[in-house]
């Protein structure tokens, strides 16, 4: 279960990145 949730977090991280590096 905490590595899943662990998971996502990367998951929105990378998402939050990659947004500001396109804008």
């Amino acid at each position: 279960m905490n590595n899943f949730g662990d998971l996502i977090m990367k998951r929105r991280s990378m998402r939050k990145f990659t947004d500001e590096k396109l804008s």
